[in-house]
Parts: structure tokens; sequence; C-alpha cells
């Protein structure tokens, strides 16, 4: 059961660190944005973001959902690994 519980929290640790690579990414030029990598990271990210994309909207600029998206995932993590 344990194998189980750490595989988790380390899914749920990778699918923060694939979050985080999609916001560095989204800072860079376009041409690297358009990159195979890119897009593939995207569309593994994006679906899982656009839930909290329907409720917060961006604000001054700054889209908040992949703070909260990350936070959402280490509470899981934390949850899982204190369990």
């Amino acid at each position: 059961m344990d194998m189980l519980i750490n595989s988790a929290v380390w899914l749920l640790n990778a699918y923060s660190v694939m979050i985080f690579a999609c916001v560095i990414i989204g800072w860079l030029p376009e041409e690297l944005q358009r990159h195979k990598f890119a897009e593939i990271l995207s569309r593994i990210v994006d679906p899982f973001l656009a839930i909290f994309r329907k409720y917060i909207p961006a604000m001054g600029g700054f889209d908040l959902t992949p703070v909260i998206a990350v936070a959402l995932l280490q509470l899981a993590a934390s949850g899982l690994a204190g369990w």
C-alpha cells in the first residue's frame, strides 16, 4: 500500500512540475511556445487548468489558475503522504 501512495504522491508532484513548466514556457518567445514538447505539455496540463479558469478569471493580465492548481495538488500530495 505504501508503494501505491508513494507513487500517487510522485505523480501529483510530477504534474505540479509540468504546470510550472507550462507557465515558464508561456513567458518564452512564441516560436518556442509552438515547439512539439510545449504542445504536448500543454495538452496534458490545460484540461486540468481549464477547470479553474471557468471560475477564476485572469486578473490584471495574470492567470492565477496555475498557482491554485499547484496548491491543490500539493495539498492532495501532503494528505496522501500523511495517510
